[in-house]
Parts: structure tokens; sequence; C-alpha cells
């Protein structure tokens, strides 16, 4: 681990509510707003598909600077989801 840096464990789970189902892809996730993109460092499973009604869960491990920062993990097509600096405890 980089000095002055720390992990995220993000679980993602994921419904499908198309008829069609969806894909997983974790190469399709990164997190941003530490003043550049961070991607993946550890990801289980990469890939998943899932058919209408189910859901995949993936975990996705992010190293990022040890600071009080707002974090958004982004997505495909454009989604994006706030994780706010509740991810940040003191140690």
């Amino acid at each position: 681990m980089q000095p002055g840096a720390h992990r995220v464990c993000i679980l993602l789970e994921l419904t499908a509510a198309d008829a069609a189902g969806l894909s997983l892809d974790a190469a399709d996730y990164s997190l941003s707003g530490i003043g550049s993109r961070a991607t993946s460092l550890w990801v289980d499973p990469s890939q998943q598909a899932a058919a209408a009604g189910t859901s995949v869960l993936a975990t996705l491990v992010f190293e990022i600077p040890n600071r009080d920062i707002a974090l958004v993990l982004d997505g495909p097509q454009g989604a994006r989801l706030s994780l706010s600096t509740g991810h940040h405890t003191a140690s």
C-alpha cells in the first residue's frame, strides 16, 4: 500500500429489472472525487450476468488517499453513486 493511502471496499449489488437481464463487468467501475480517477485494485467476480428479477453481487477494492473526501462510484453509461465522506473514519 502506498504511504498516506487506505483501501476502500465497496460491495455492489445490482438487480436486473429489465426483461433482458444485465451483465456486470467490474472494469466498468471507478472512483472519482480524489483529484483523479481510481481503478480497482481487486474485484470478485470480475464479470457476471443476471437474469430478469435476479441480482449480482461484486466486491470492489480501491486504494485512495487517506483524507476525508467525498467519493463517487462511476459506472457504465454515466451512472454515478455518491459515497460522500462517510467511508472515512479516524483511527
